[in-house]
């Protein structure tokens, strides 16, 4: 009996060396400005590629970070949550060698970042993340996962702008001040650093920025016009809005004005009533399944479709535009328009002195019978009403993403009813929020 057990010990001290063997010494997990993004750096005794395997402590999900190659290696993880302990271990893609587990501990994520209220999380109401941008005070983009948890966050340090986007390869492209752009990984690394008023013709974006399918950028502008309101007053500037197509070094490629296709007569009286100088106030832009741009005007209540390469209107659609609809289904201060599965969708923020909800619409487009069709209307419940800012995404068959905001930011998941089936409260304003498939996912 003393034998076997001897020979059964050798044997697993055997083991537990082979585990541990690839690696040199202990790899230490340092936190350099971000408590959910750990670096875990090792040595192994020789050159291989490795990666390393990572979960909860207690959970079954596990995950893989990227591969890295070499002697001396430093592997940032993602997708972790704040005040958590994790154990992981190194494999080898050759042979498949593994290391013994180690642990870590991410800390309390700062208040600044963001604070979640979970009021109704239901983790079957969805299969995804959810992304959104603190702008004002400490600017920072904040993932969030179906549980309701901070699972990344990338700090700016500074006050940032609206406009926001993810991108198809898995970034986020956004502006931190009227003329700089910039793009960042899911690592924290800075993609692209563009100052748009050091471009060609100096630009300010304004509420939207996003790439095409050539790459090149696609942004909301803020020009302006020389006007005369009234004979008796002096000559003044008013503010109006633009479409601008650019290359990533700052090339203009394409522009485009509303001053060009509006009453402009019209609109400058209105400066006198309260406009605020502006001639027009656009707050989202879209590409649609054409190549063609989609434009919202809320002061408008419209949405017009604009021909890429021409500029022409091809047409508009809300009250007063040339799209024949149900008057039923007009909107009011509507922002975050986008094109799903050949569908118009638009977040109708509505008006607390006409309408005092919120509603989701659909549309389907029929440009040879100048029809739109009206696939459906979700009547939002009146305690997530968002009268400025906000958004509504599909996030399956029949659920929807909802961000509203009136002093603070609420993020909904509601069925094609409205009946809310996840829901959780934000210490600050997003001025929408994304849901995103699976954004840590290695390729």
């Amino acid at each position: 009996m003393n034998k076997v057990i001897s020979i059964f010990i050798f044997w697993s001290l055997l083991i537990l060396s082979g585990c541990s063997s690839i690696v040199e010494g202990d790899p230490s997990a340092t936190f350099e400005e971000n408590v959910l993004r750990p670096k875990i750096s090792f040595s192994t005794l020789d050159s291989i590629s490795v990666y390393v395997q990572y979960w909860k402590k207690g959970s079954q999900k596990i995950q893989k970070s990227t591969v890295s190659t070499g002697i001396k290696h430093d592997i940032l993880l993602l997708n972790l949550t704040g005040e958590a302990e994790y154990e992981y271990r190194i494999h080898s893609i050759e042979g498949d060698r593994k290391s013994k587990v180690f642990q870590f501990k991410t800390e309390k994520i700062p208040e600044d970042i963001f604070i979640v209220n979970k009021e109704k999380i239901d983790t079957t109401a969805f299969n995804g993340y959810i992304l959104i941008r603190k702008f004002i005070g400490n600017g920072a983009d904040v993932i969030l996962n179906n549980e309701g948890d901070v699972v990344w966050y990338y700090d700016y340090g500074r006050e940032v702008r609206r406009q926001f986007t993810w991108t198809n390869h898995n970034t986020i492209l956004s502006a931190i001040d009227t003329s700089h752009v910039v793009e960042i990984d899911r690592y924290g690394n800075q993609l692209l650093s563009l100052d748009l008023q050091k471009t060609e013709n100096p630009l300010f974006s304004h509420h939207e920025i996003l790439y095409d399918k050539e790459g090149a950028l696609i942004t909301l502008v803020t020009d302006s016009l020389l006007v005369n309101p009234n004979s008796k007053e002096e000559e003044r500037y008013a503010y109006t809005d633009g479409i601008v197509k650019l290359s990533v070094e700052g090339v203009p490629l394409w522009t485009w004005n509303v001053a060009e296709h509006i009453n402009l007569s019209e609109r400058i009286k209105l400066l006198r009533k309260g406009v605020k100088g502006r001639i027009s106030h656009s707050n989202s832009l879209t590409i649609d399944k054409d190549g063609n741009y989609l434009i919202s005007f809320r002061d408008f209540a419209q949405v017009w479709k604009i021909d890429s390469k021409s500029g022409d209107v091809i047409w508009k659609l809300g009250e007063g535009g040339d799209l024949k609809m149900d008057s039923s289904a007009y909107f009011i201060s509507q922002h975050s328009i986008y094109y799903d599965n050949d569908r118009l969708v638009i977040f109708d923020n509505g008006n607390p002195r006409i309408r005092d909800y919120s509603r989701i619409l659909g549309f389907i487009i029929d440009e040879g019978s100048g029809v739109a069709k009206t696939e459906f209307v979700i009547d939002l419940p009146k305690e997530i009403a968002s009268y400025r800012m906000g958004s509504g995404y599909q996030v399956g068959n029949d659920r929807f993403l909802v961000c509203t905001s009136t002093r603070s930011m609420t993020l909904s998941i509601v069925n094609t009813k409205g009946e809310i089936l996840w829901k959780v409260g934000g210490s600050q304003n997003s001025f929408r929020a994304y849901f995103i498939k699976n954004p840590f996912v290695i390729n």
